[in-house]
């Protein structure tokens, strides 16, 4: 995960529970891989419909009274199915973050963030939507010195979505990392 901001005192904010000073920005590049990411369960065993996925996602943000608008595009330069190996963009994440209180002592800081998914991934091979998706979640962090630690629950929901033996419409939104 690689990152800039517009505050040099600070690491970037996009994932974080703190919105900065008005007039901030952030940007982002982060790395990911998965392997067997999607598989189908039969009666007669597993049979994995994405082998592999490799991601780039994109992200910028900024700071205004009190919020933070951010985006990310994830894009798929290498994944694996069952035709072969290919490229594809996954589905745009908008959010706006609001922080309802700051850490203090040992409290973390609570905020609540509101997404929406634009459908502008590959959805023929499972890697964005047919339609727009929204999504809330509670970001909560408690920094140690200069890291801190951040975890997401939230939950995200979209157009029933039914294809081969998947089906798609609330769940759950999860996330563990470090700022």
């Amino acid at each position: 995960l690689f990152g800039t901001s517009g505050d040099p005192s600070v690491f970037p904010r996009i994932g974080s529970a703190y919105a900065g000073r008005s007039g901030s920005w952030d940007a982002l590049m982060g790395f990911g891989y998965a392997s067997a990411p999607l598989a189908e369960q039969f009666p007669w065993g597993r049979e994995t419909v994405l082998d592999s996925v490799g991601t780039v996602a994109l992200g910028g943000g900024y700071s205004f009274g009190g919020l933070r608008i951010d985006a990310v595009l994830p894009f798929h330069p290498f994944a694996e199915d069952q035709a072969g190996s290919f490229g594809a963009t996954g589905d745009m994440r908008l959010g706006v973050m609001v922080p309802a209180f700051g850490a203090k002592g040992y409290r973390p800081a609570l905020a609540i963030q509101g997404n929406l998914w634009a459908p502008t991934g590959d959805e023929t091979r499972y890697l964005g939507s047919l339609g727009p998706k929204a999504g809330i979640a509670a970001l909560v962090q408690q920094d140690f010195g200069p890291v801190g630690l951040v975890a997401m629950l939230g939950a995200q929901a979209g157009f029933p979505e039914v294809e081969r033996n998947l089906s798609a419409d609330i769940g759950p939104l999860l996330g563990l990392g470090l700022s």
